[in-house]
């Protein structure tokens, strides 16, 4: 076939390749064909969200298999011009799409459309393996980084430095659409609903929304692992576009808008299918929650700023809302809950998270904001206020531990 393939013309094989390299997986949309797939649930990684019970993966191998792969394996001509087409494709070959069956409300059925090619681009340390240096960087083809990392092996004394080129590997993901769509309808006898309440969030859907997030963060849109290996994997842009199922009569009526949630919860099938809007609101609700970062959701909203650049939620293609992590992040003000007392070490932790978040996403192509001059001793003032006035720690004047802290407060070092 390769053979072929090379006798047409390079300007239409260049079509043919681009035509494949775009090409979408047909997922399933009816209730009976879905229940039929061979699924599993990934608990092959550590991750910090809950519930993945409810997320089942594809367990066929090749619902994986990037459309790049058979055309890179086939010969070095056609490897050659498929690295040349990838270019020219949305997002060089890294804008990827997930499709979501919510089925009958009850669990997540995750197959990957569209994946033309995984990311080989890494952002390492300084390149030289003989001189590795954190304060520099370079993006390299992963084959160089492989060859790299060979020749510091060789090297018994830069044992260390391997450590740090292994932390430090960034694969940049330019974006990953999302599209989120119920399939069939919840059953009055079912207890497994996933609009249930749970601890520290409004429905378990956010943690296995959160779930399927964490996951392609730390090993990418792949199957079941071998090993915990993960992988810094930042995106550009996440998008989650939640749309009608294939039956519109089956829609809850909008008198339910208001208390759809109990309904659910009081397992009422009779209201028909959850409607895209209400689902929409739900997350926008929980994400904001998320990304406020207080006690609770520390753990898990900060890896969202570190490898998110905008957050984008749709109804049916239309945009709703759109968070841009950069710009909350620069200004986002003293969080009380990044340290541990005393409060000079809860403000320094808050002031270095701020400032490696900042500068991570800088490394990772995602957008942010210069932090303005004086924004440091405004993070000491902010923390004096929430602290000693504005409720929380010890009222002003209340104990000798505030009156110390009022002296090292105003200024405890350059940022």
């Amino acid at each position: 076939m390769a053979r072929h393939l090379l006798t047409i013309p390079l300007e239409l094989r260049d079509e043919i390749l681009r035509y494949v390299l775009l090409s979408r997986r047909i997922v399933a949309n009816q209730l009976e064909e879905i229940e039929k797939q061979d699924r599993e649930v990934l608990a092959d990684v550590k991750l910090k969200s809950r519930a993945i019970a409810q997320v089942k993966y594809s367990a066929e191998p090749a619902d994986y298999m990037p459309t790049a792969l058979p055309l890179l394996l086939t010969n070095k001509q056609l490897n050659i011009e498929v690295h040349a087409a990838l270019p020219r494709t949305p997002g060089k070959g890294t804008s990827y799409e997930l499709d979501v069956k919510i089925v009958q409300e009850r669990y997540l059925a995750p197959t990957w459309v569209s994946v033309p090619f995984l990311s080989e681009q890494v952002s390492i340390p300084h390149y030289d393996p003989y001189h590795v240096s954190a304060s520099k960087s370079a993006t390299i083809p992963i084959s160089g980084f492989i060859r790299a990392l060979m020749v510091v092996w060789e090297r018994p004394q830069n044992s260390l430095r391997v450590a740090t080129l292994i932390v430090n590997l960034n694969q940049q993901v330019h974006s990953v659409r999302v599209v989120f769509q119920t399939c069939g309808i919840l059953e009055t006898t079912e207890e497994m609903t996933i609009w249930r309440e749970c601890p520290r969030v409004q429905s378990l859907f956010i943690w296995l929304l959160y779930s399927l997030l964490e996951r392609f963060l730390h090993v990418g849109p792949v199957s079941r692992r071998m090993n915990n290996t993960k992988r810094n994997i930042s995106i550009g842009t996440l998008e989650l576009d939640f749309v009608d199922p294939e039956e519109l009569d089956l829609l809850a009526d909008e008198q339910y808008k208001s208390n759809w949630v109990a309904e659910r919860r009081a397992h009422n099938s009779g209201i028909g299918v959850t409607r895209p809007a209400w689902i929409c609101k739900l997350v926008e609700h929980q994400l904001l929650q998320l990304l406020h970062l207080s006690m609770y959701e520390i753990p898990f909203g900060t890896i969202m700023y570190e490898r998110i650049g905008d957050f984008v939620l749709k109804v049916n293609g239309t945009m709703q809302r759109k968070f841009h992590l950069g710009k909350m992040l620069g200004e986002m003000t003293y969080n009380r809950y990044l340290g541990q007392s005393p409060l000079r070490a809860k403000v320094a932790k808050w002031i270095e998270w701020k400032l490696d978040t900042v500068e991570k996403r800088k490394r990772r192509n995602l957008g942010y904001v210069g932090l303005e001059d004086g924004w440091f001793d405004e993070a000491w003032q902010q923390a004096y206020r929430t602290e000693y006035r504005g409720g929380g720690g010890a009222p002003h004047g209340a104990n000798d531990h505030g009156y110390v802290y009022r002296q090292i407060l105003p200024r405890p070092g350059p940022a």
